[in-house]
């Protein structure tokens, strides 16, 4: 098991899961909108965004506005990948 300082922890809560996280989630809602569907490598070529943060914001903050629809080969890597798609609006659950 890996320790983490109470300061990362801080960082954490205080900076990256209710700043960071929430304005990267609406940068990717409008990339997103710009095309049927995006890969994380995708998301992350256009945007600059790592594509492992790509899979966390996919994971917590947009959770409910994407789907998964299926793998295709990646315009980025050239590999199978699972691409992402943006539910249709009356789809999307808000709070």
């Amino acid at each position: 098991m890996t320790n983490v300082t109470p300061t990362s922890i801080n960082t954490y809560y205080g900076e990256v899961k209710f700043k960071v996280a929430p304005d990267q989630g609406l940068l990717l809602l409008k990339v997103m909108e710009m095309r049927d569907d995006w890969t994380n490598k995708e998301l992350a070529n256009y945007t600059g965004i790592d594509a492992s943060t790509i899979s966390a914001r996919m994971n917590d903050v947009l959770k409910d506005h994407v789907r998964l629809v299926g793998k295709r080969v990646c315009k980025v890597t050239g590999r199978l990948a699972q691409a992402h798609a943006l539910l249709a609006p009356h789809q999307m659950r808000f709070f």
